[in-house]
Formats: C-alpha cells, sequence, structure tokens
C-alpha cells in the first residue's frame, strides 16, 4: 500500500510540473513593422520573376518573399525565439536507484538482507531564476527581431537605390541612342557640305571620329544597363534578371518638409528603437546574476525497502549550498557594467542618428536645388546653344569645332543631369532609411 501511496504521489507530482513546465508560450520575436515598405504585402504574391516591364512594388515584394539574407534573419528570430521558450523550462527531476547489504559474505551474501531505495530529487531555483532567465531570453528574441527589421529595412533601401540606377541607365542608353543619331545626321550633313566645298575636309574626318565614339558610348551604355538589371535581380536570387526595363519617373521631384518634421521621425528607426530591447536585456541580466546569489535547494523523497524483514518506509534528504566564498559578486558587477554600456551607447546612438539626419536633409536639399538649375536653366541653355551652334554652321558663320563643342556641352550637360536626378532620388532612399519610412507629405 505504501509503495502505491508513493506512485500515486509521484505521478501528481510530475503532472504539476509538466504543467508549469508548458505555462510559457512562444512568441513570433518580430516587432511591428517600420512604415517603409509596409505597404508592400510580399507574401501571397507571385514570387517568381516576370518578363517585360518590372514596377518598383513588384521589385520589392520580390526581395523582401526571396532575399536569402533576410530568410536567414527570420530564422534567427525563430531560434531565437525558441531559446527563449528553453529557458522557461523547469529543470529535470532526478531518479535515483540504491541498493546495498547484497552480494557479500555470511548474512549478507545472496539478497537477503539486501535494503533497495527508489527516490525522486528535484532541484528548486528559488529567487525566480528560471523566470528571470527567460525574460533575459525574450529581449534577446526581441534583439534578434531588431535585427531583423534593420535588415528588412537595408533591403528596402537597396531594392530602391538600384532600382533607380537601372532607371537611369535606361535614360543614359536612350540618351547614347538619340547622340548616335544626331552624330550621324551631322555626320551626313558636314559630308554634303565637304563635297560641296563648303566646308575643308578635316571636319569630314572630326565628325566621323564623333560618331564613332558615339556608337562605342552605346554599345557601353547598353552594357552598363544590363549589368545594373542583373544587380537589381541578385536581390531576390536571380543571376540573370528576365525584366527588360524597369517603370521609374525620375524627374517627379518630391517636396521636401521642414527638417523639424523630420525630427520626431527619429523614433521609429530601428538603431533607436532596439536600444529599449537591448536596456530591458541588460536590466534582466542584472537582475538574474543578483537572482544567482541565491542558493538552490535540492530535495528528494523516496521508498526503501528491506527483504529481511519486508518493511516499508520513506526516505527524504534535502540539500542548500551555503554561499560563503562565492555569492556571485563579480558577475553582478560585470551585470551593472553592462548595464550603463547600454545607457551610453543608447544615447550615442539617438546623437549618431540626428546627425545623419541632418546631414541627409542637407545633401537632399542642394540635390533638389541642382536639379531644379539644371532642369530649368542649364539643360535648355546647352540646347539652345547646339541648336545655334548647327545653324551657324550650316550658314557657314560658324566653325564645326564651334558645333562639336556646343554638341559635348550638351550631352555632359544631359548625363550631369541624368546623374543629378539619380543622386537625388537614392538620396530620398537614403533619408527616408534613416526616419525608418517615407516622410510627412505636404497637403
Amino acid at each position: 500500500m505504501k509503495a502505491q501511496r508513493f506512485n500515486t504521489y509521484f505521478t501528481i507530482y510530475l503532472g504539476l510540473q509538466l504543467s508549469l513546465a508548458l505555462q510559457s508560450h512562444a512568441q513570433d520575436g518580430f516587432p511591428d513593422p517600420r512604415p517603409l515598405g509596409n505597404s508592400i504585402q510580399a507574401h501571397g504574391l507571385d514570387s517568381v520573376e516576370q518578363q517585360g516591364e518590372l514596377t518598383f512594388e513588384a521589385a520589392l515584394a520580390l526581395a523582401l518573399q526571396n532575399n536569402p539574407g533576410l530568410a536567414a534573419s527570420a530564422r534567427e528570430v525563430h531560434a531565437s525565439d525558441a531559446d527563449a521558450s528553453q529557458e522557461g523550462m523547469l529543470p529535470n527531476p532526478e531518479f535515483e536507484f540504491e541498493a546495498e547489504g547484497f552480494a557479500g559474505s555470511g548474512g549478507l551474501s545472496g539478497t537477503d538482507a539486501m535494503e533497495t531505495t527508489i527516490a525522486i530529487n528535484q532541484t528548486f531555483e528559488l529567487g525566480g531564476k528560471r523566470n528571470k532567465r527567460h525574460q533575459v531570453a525574450l529581449a534577446r528574441r526581441d534583439l534578434a527581431g531588431w535585427d531583423y527589421e534593420t535588415e528588412r529595412l537595408d533591403l528596402i533601401t537597396k531594392v530602391r537605390k538600384r532600382f533607380v540606377e537601372v532607371a537611369v541607365m535606361q535614360e543614359e542608353s536612350e540618351l547614347a541612342k538619340h547622340r548616335v543619331e544626331l552624330a550621324q545626321k551631322a555626320y551626313d550633313t558636314v559630308v554634303q557640305l565637304v563635297q560641296a566645298g563648303k566646308v575643308p575636309p578635316i571636319d569630314e574626318k572630326n565628325a566621323l571620329v564623333e560618331l564613332t565614339n558615339s556608337k562605342i558610348e552605346q554599345r557601353r551604355s547598353s552594357s552598363q544597363l544590363k549589368i545594373a538589371r542583373n544587380h537589381l535581380a541578385i536581390l531576390w536570387g536571380q543571376k540573370n534578371a528576365q525584366f527588360t526595363q524597369v517603370t521609374a519617373n525620375l524627374r517627379e521631384l518630391q517636396p521636401l518638409p521642414v527638417l523639424d518634421e523630420l525630427q520626431p521621425l527619429l523614433e521609429r528607426a530601428p538603431e533607436i528603437s532596439r536600444w529599449d530591447s537591448k536596456l530591458l536585456e541588460t536590466d534582466n541580466a542584472l537582475k538574474l546574476q543578483k537572482a544567482q546569489a541565491i542558493p538552490d535547494i535540492s530535495a528528494g523523497l523516496g521508498v526503501r525497502h528491506e527483504n529481511e524483514s519486508d518493511d516499508t518506509a520513506l526516505v527524504a534528504a534535502i540539500s542548500i549550498p551555503l554561499p560563503l566564498f562565492n555569492r556571485n559578486q563579480g558577475a553582478v558587477r560585470a551585470a551593472e557594467t553592462r548595464k550603463q554600456k547600454a545607457e551610453i551607447l543608447q544615447t550615442d546612438a539617438i546623437a549618431s542618428g540626428e546627425n545623419s539626419l541632418r546631414a541627409a536633409y542637407q545633401e537632399l536639399s542642394l540635390l533638389e536645388e541642382e536639379v531644379k538649375l539644371l532642369d530649368d536653366i542649364v539643360l535648355p541653355a546647352a540646347q539652345e546653344s547646339f541648336r545655334v551652334a548647327q545653324e551657324g554652321y550650316r550658314q557657314g558663320k560658324m566653325a564645326y569645332l564651334d558645333v562639336l563643342h556646343a554638341q559635348r556641352t550638351l550631352f555632359e550637360t544631359e548625363s550631369q543631369f541624368i546623374s543629378t536626378l539619380r543622386d537625388y532620388h537614392q538620396a530620398i532612399a537614403g533619408l527616408e532609411r534613416i526616419i525608418g519610412g517615407p516622410w510627412p507629405k505636404s497637403e
């Protein structure tokens, strides 16, 4: 009967321990997505790149679904969540079996005088160590989630910048094609004038050189466009791009708000937001190290049976470490220092974010002004200068070198305009990365 009663108590004990161990449930560990790219629903869309035109939204959805680095970062969050779940588990009980007084000599030969003991030993952690370990692991899981969000925003910014680069190379390729057409027309005109004896033959040589250089530049632009497309496609794991062109309006400018409107938006950047989780992790780690100074209790309960008398009795044991020398004082000091370090780094992260925002805002303001000057003044003036030079050459009022100079100035201005548009849109991508989302649009 005593043995049956012990088995019943033991079964109830195991059931209680198991139910306690299952109380903590796993959470995903991903923070709320920052506004940047949050409108793109990657899941549920076609993850295969299609041929033809590619929009920015489609490129972003492809990257968010298929980028290997982002997928690996998500796996780390899941692994950290599993670690947190493991840290919330209760320590396992120990089964103990002991036999004595057998296989000896005389009266102790055989098993008639043998005593057997079956016991269960359990360590009871005091000071809330298990919960504190669990809280530390949860904070580390949240940090892994912030790392994922940082990776996600970095990927969105890369997609945007490379998408802009493809759009720019498309413009450059079209310009190169147009320049070949202009150079061909200029060459044909010069040939006619040379044959008519109105201009020296050297002009034909110069025109031929200019035409040949234009064709070389066109081939180079075509090659660079292909490289830019592949550079974009690699963000969703493709070595060779399937799309043929991107849809973008590089000449569309976004009204830039005042800097004071952007300053509060820094808080949503993961580089700033993550520090709340980091401070929580260091605070919980400090609490855990303080709890480690509290000794745990190990207790055991079992049944002893004597074969000779066929008697059965309960046995109990308890042990408590005496914290005479090691009170975990070194680990507590280390945890306190790491908490102070995190507070310092949080302040530095906020200051660095403000610095980066001011620098990015100033750069974008200058680029916006430069785009407007090139578009409104410089480019129209270069186009008119080239037209006047061409007309003057036909009328014999200007030398062909003047035409070449005006033509090259126009080509350089066009390239400068496209290059500045690229820098402008990439600067927007960089600034929105800093604040973790788009800036407020003016009504």
